[in-house]
């Protein structure tokens, strides 16, 4: 990189020391980002179905930050069940849903249970961090593609929160006609 070649020739410490920092953080946004594209390309999600997708994106969750994930899939394969767009949207929520814990909740334990009912599939993401206000005015990008994901599918979003942690449920119609296959 350039950057380095400048650093080479700057001579005071205070300025490099900020710029190794600046570095670091930049070579670690760059890899998140491209971990996160590599998850959410849904040509990965419809090669491998959804529940060995969330098994891979658990099993890379539980290298990074000392939280331990667990996903509890309570049923069979959905994948032949519904379309390609209804799969890509629930696993792109529950990676986003990761993603948060991950980057803001400091939680040690991290649940994801996908369960099969009657007449609604729920899915229930529970961390132990330090929570957050889900009505406050700022929302984040993540929270509002989540909502948008869920509207499109049909889904109902549930928020509890508290500084002991975060408990998101989330009930999608099953077999709604749009996404039947």
């Amino acid at each position: 990189m350039k950057i380095e070649y400048v650093m080479g020739n700057i001579k005071d410490e205070y300025l490099i020391e900020a710029m190794d920092e600046s570095l670091a953080s930049l070579k670690f946004v760059i890899n998140e980002v491209r971990e996160l594209s590599h998850h959410l390309h849904s040509s990965t999600v419809k090669l491998k179905g959804l529940r060995n997708n969330l098994e891979e994106l658990i099993a890379d969750y539980n290298t990074k930050n000392g939280c331990r994930y667990q996903l509890l899939f309570n049923f069979e394969e959905i994948d032949d069940q519904y379309s390609f767009e209804w799969i890509v949207s629930l696993y792109r929520v529950i990676a986003e849903l990761l993603y948060n814990i991950h980057k803001h909740a400091k939680a040690k334990e991290a649940i994801v249970q996908l369960s099969n009912f009657d007449s609604i599939i729920q899915l229930i993401v529970e961390d132990n961090g330090k929570g957050f206000n889900p009505n406050e005015r700022y929302e984040g990008i993540g929270l509002r593609n989540i909502k948008k994901r869920l509207l499109v599918i049909g889904a109902k979003l549930n928020i509890d929160s508290s500084e002991n942690g975060t408990t998101v449920i989330i009930e999608i119609p099953n077999k709604t006609n749009e996404y039947e296959k």
